[in-house]
C-alpha cells in the first residue's frame, strides 16, 4: 500500500517537472527571454521556492528508505504538513517561478513566443556607467494606451537628475530611496503607433506620432513604449522623427512657462537665463511669438546661435552681468544653472514675475520654498513651473513646428547603443539645444 506522503511528494514533484519541461522547449526554440532578474526575487520567495522543492525529495526519501511505518501518528502528521504547505505553496508558486526566469507574470505552460526588445535599463543610481543597453519584454498596451515603435528620443535634465538620484526627494520621485521603480529612463519621444487599445479613439496604427512621457512613467529609451493617448499628438507630416522627439517636454516647459506663469504680453521685455539650453531654446522662439521684445543670456560660444533664434539682445554672461546694467524686465525666465533668488528680484519690474523653469536644485528650492514669502513681502510675482504633460499643448508645438515658427535644435545624435555617451555629454552642461537618440536607424 503506498504511502500518502509518496503520492503527495511525487505529485508535487510532478508540478514541477512540467514546468521545466516548458521552460527547456522554450530555450531550445531560442524563444525564451534570457532576462533572470534574481533582483526581483525577494528573501520570503527565495525560502518559500526551497521549502517547495526540498520538502517532498526528503519525504519521498523517508518512505522510501526507512521501515514502513515509522509510526501510524507520524505518517498522519507528515501528510497534514505536507498538504498546509502545498496549499499555501502551489498558488503563489507559478507566479514566484515566473518572476524569477523574468517571463510575464500568469504566462501559461505551453510553448509560447517571448515578446522583447531592446531598452536602455538603469537598476540603480549613478553615472551613466550604470545604463545598459538590454532585452526586456515588449510593453503590452492597456485599454486606454498606444503602443508606439520609437524612430527617435531625446534626453533632459529631468533623466539626468533621475539617473544619479543624488537626493532623498529626487529618488523618492523616481520611485524608490535604494533603486528606482522606473528602469528606463526618457520622456520625449517620435515614432509610428504599432497597436491601440480597445478604449483608444484618437489614433490609428500606422499614425506618426510625438509623446510626453514624463507624466506617465517614463520609458522613453527602448524600442516600443505604450503611454496612454492622452500624452500623445500626430507628427507633422514634413518634420523629421529626430526633429519632433526634440519638442516634447522642453517644448511644454517653455510653451507653460510663457504663457501660464510669465502670462507674457505683446511689447513687454522678458528676460531669459539659459536661453542656449534645452528648455531656453524654446523659450527665445515662443516668447518672440507672443510678441516679447527679449534679451537672452548665454555662453560665448552660444551667441550666434541664440541670435540665430531672434532674440533681439543677448548678453554674454562670461563678459558681463546682466545685473549690472540696472534693467529690470516685465517677465523673467530662468532655465538653466543657479543665480540667488534675489538677484531675480532685484532685476523684476515692480509688478512683473519671476518664473523658474529649470536649472540646479538650489535654484529650484529657492524658487519653491522662498518665492511665496518674497512674493507676499513685495509686488514681484516670484514663482515657479511644473510642467505637465498634455495633448493640447503637444497639439499646439506641433502646429507650431508644422508652420516653422518653432525650429528644433539639435546639438547631437546619438544611436541606442550608445545612450550612456549622450548622457555623459548631457551632463557636462554645455549642450547647444537637445541631445537626441536615434532609435531606428
Amino acid at each position: 500500500m503506498l504511502d500518502i506522503r509518496i503520492i503527495l511528494s511525487g505529485s508535487w514533484i510532478a508540478v514541477m517537472l512540467i514546468y521545466l519541461l516548458g521552460d527547456v522547449l522554450r530555450i531550445y526554440s531560442g524563444d525564451f527571454s534570457k532576462t533572470m532578474d534574481t533582483a526581483k526575487f525577494t528573501q520570503p520567495m527565495w525560502l518559500g521556492i526551497a521549502v517547495l522543492m526540498v520538502t517532498p525529495i526528503i519525504m519521498l526519501f523517508l518512505c522510501l528508505v526507512l521501515p514502513q511505518p515509522i509510526n501510524r501518528w507520524a505518517n498522519i502528521i507528515a501528510a497534514i504538513f505536507w498538504f498546509i504547505f502545498n496549499l499555501i505553496g502551489l498558488p503563489s508558486y507559478p507566479s514566484a517561478y515566473d518572476r524569477f526566469l523574468g517571463r510575464p507574470a500568469g504566462a501559461p505552460l505551453r510553448y509560447e513566443r517571448t515578446k522583447t526588445m531592446k531598452a536602455i535599463v538603469y537598476t540603480q543610481y549613478g553615472s551613466p556607467d550604470v545604463l545598459r543597453l538590454e532585452e526586456v519584454a515588449k510593453p503590452i498596451p492597456k485599454p486606454d494606451q498606444v503602443l508606439v515603435k520609437v524612430h527617435a528620443a531625446s534626453i533632459n535634465a529631468a533623466d539626468s537628475l533621475f539617473l544619479k538620484g543624488e537626493s532623498a526627494m529626487v529618488r523618492l520621485m523616481a520611485g524608490g530611496l535604494n533603486r528606482p521603480k522606473c528602469t528606463i529612463l526618457g520622456s520625449d519621444v517620435a515614432g509610428i503607433v504599432e497597436s491601440v487599445g480597445a478604449a483608444v479613439t484618437r489614433f490609428k496604427p500606422g499614425d506618426a506620432v510625438l509623446g510626453d512621457l514624463s507624466n506617465a512613467g517614463f520609458g522613453g529609451l527602448a524600442e516600443y513604449v505604450a503611454m496612454p493617448e492622452t500624452y500623445l499628438t500626430l507628427k507633422p507630416d514634413a518634420v523629421r522623427f529626430e526633429d519632433a522627439a526634440a519638442i516634447p517636454l522642453a517644448g511644454v516647459t517653455a510653451l507653460q512657462g510663457v504663457r501660464d506663469k510669465g502670462q507674457v504680453q505683446a511689447g513687454q521685455q522678458v528676460l531669459i537665463y539659459g536661453a542656449s539650453g534645452g528648455v531656453g531654446v524654446y523659450l527665445v522662439q515662443i516668447a518672440k511669438a507672443y510678441g516679447a521684445e527679449v534679451t537672452a543670456v548665454c555662453s560665448t560660444g552660444k551667441v550666434e546661435m541664440v541670435r540665430g533664434l531672434g532674440a533681439d539682445h543677448i548678453i554674454d554672461y562670461t563678459k558681463e552681468d546682466f545685473l549690472h546694467s540696472g534693467q529690470q524686465y516685465d517677465v523673467i525666465l530662468a532655465a538653466n544653472g543657479y543665480r540667488p533668488i534675489t538677484d531675480y528680484q532685484r532685476a523684476v519690474k515692480p509688478g512683473g514675475t519671476y518664473v523658474m523653469v529649470g536649472g540646479k536644485m538650489t535654484q529650484i528650492f529657492q524658487a519653491m520654498l522662498l518665492g511665496p514669502i518674497l512674493s507676499m513681502t513685495s509686488n514681484k510675482k516670484m514663482t515657479n513651473l511644473m510642467a505637465k504633460a498634455n495633448a493640447q499643448d503637444l497639439a499646439v508645438l506641433a502646429d507650431m513646428l508644422a508652420t516653422g515658427k518653432l525650429k528644433p535644435i539639435i546639438d547631437q545624435c546619438y544611436p541606442l547603443s550608445q545612450a550612456a555617451d549622450a548622457f555623459r555629454y548631457l551632463v557636462q552642461g554645455h549642450a547647444r539645444g537637445k541631445v537626441v537618440i536615434r532609435v531606428v536607424a
